[in-house]
């Protein structure tokens, strides 16, 4: 009998189950640059460490009836989707589309008259031809791409596709996401913005991490390297850095300077930083800020969820190595003395026993006054 490798039939099966379901429907998130929020939005989303959460919001009034019927069924986690930014700047031009990256939708919650949407960010979408491009969108929403009417731009930011558009390339390749920024860069809505950067990686002993649900699950005691990698086409940037900040008490510590300084038009940073050992889970954000070399003009862009995992049964070895260690001379001179009773070296050793454990459990598990 011929031998069948299963392991690689589980893989074929798995890769071909992925781009099965990719081209099928898939909701189109666009979003302009008409509000600082909204083209915050997009850098984000060439910012962000894939698998990460991403959340954008429409009014109900802006999302396509296929959309709202699968908002209003609670059938909208799951679907595939594509972050297009829309370029509605020019009246006397029809608005401009850029692909920019591959998402899914995590979780949608409604509002009222609006909803948010929770995106976990996949691959950068990367389109060669956005004429192409943009006439499928044409073909695909004839009644409800945006457009210009009467002086203002009408029409649904949250579209519904039968099927996956072709022309965005899926892919992590670092050129690609610079070929996005090209297209990106000259436009009026990012005309000041002087460089951009996207988290490539999270490495723990050289093997790159992924998040869960979006949240990066750490190691207690462990230490980790995050590659940042920045770039402009055309401009130098000029008293700018990325600032991080680590929310207090969720075990992580940034070994290296929490302001990175970009200080040329293109460039690879690299920072690192250290979790705690603790005896429980703990959580917190990784918080991505710009900021002038002068401390000045300060603006929060993202932050990233992680997840601390605590070590409760080596704490609790830690602490029995530490009572041993405390009480051991104490327990040792009572056994030997010579002028002790039966009932003083009993007495004694309990004594000796119960604060050195007592002092291991502190030492071990961290105890502290709550703040």
């Amino acid at each position: 009998v011929e031998y069948i490798d299963l392991g690689r039939i589980k893989v074929v099966l798995r890769k071909a189950l992925k781009y099965t379901v990719w081209e099928m429907s898939m909701f189109i998130c666009l979003s302009s640059g008409s509000r600082p929020q909204y083209r915050d939005d997009v850098f984000r989303a060439l910012a962000l460490p894939s698998g990460s959460v991403l959340q954008f919001r429409y009014e109900k009034r802006y999302l396509t009836q296929a959309t709202q019927t699968d908002v209003e069924n609670k059938a909208a986690a799951g679907i595939p989707a594509l972050i297009v930014y829309i370029d509605q700047t020019a009246k006397d031009v029809p608005p401009a589309f850029v692909p920019c990256r591959f998402a899914k939708v995590k979780s949608v919650a409604e509002h009222g008259t609006t909803v948010s949407v929770e995106l976990i960010v996949d691959d950068f979408a990367y389109a060669d031809d956005l004429p192409s491009f943009a006439l499928w969108l044409k073909q695909t929403f004839p009644m409800d791409l945006p457009q210009w009417r009467e002086g203002d731009v009408k029409g649904r930011y949250w579209l519904k596709a039968s099927q996956a558009p072709t022309t965005p390339v899926r892919t992590m390749a670092l050129g690609h996401w610079e070929n996005v920024i090209v297209q990106l860069a000259n436009r009026s809505d990012f005309q000041k913005e002087c460089c951009f950067f996207t988290v490539t990686q999270i490495l723990h002993k050289s093997k790159n991490i992924s998040p869960s649900d979006g949240v990066f699950v750490l190691n207690s005691g462990s230490a980790y390297v995050m590659l940042i990698y920045h770039y402009h086409p055309s401009t130098f940037p000029d008293n700018l850095r990325i600032e991080l900040t680590v929310a207090d008490g969720c075990g992580v510590r940034l070994l290296t300077n929490p302001a990175i300084r970009i200080d040329s038009r293109y460039d690879q940073k690299t920072t690192r930083f250290q979790t705690d050992r603790m005896p429980s889970d703990r959580v917190g954000f990784l918080t991505f800020s710009w900021a002038r070399e002068d401390g000045t003009d300060s603006h929060t862009l993202f932050d990233v969820p992680v997840r601390v995992k605590g070590s409760f049964w080596s704490s609790v070895g830690i602490a029995i190595a530490l009572a041993v260690f405390l009480a051991g001379p104490q327990v040792v001179s009572a056994w030997t003395s010579t002028t002790l009773s039966l009932k003083q070296v009993i007495c004694s050793t309990a004594v000796s026993t119960l604060c050195g454990l007592m002092a291991g459990v502190f030492a071990a598990f961290g105890l502290k006054r709550s703040l």
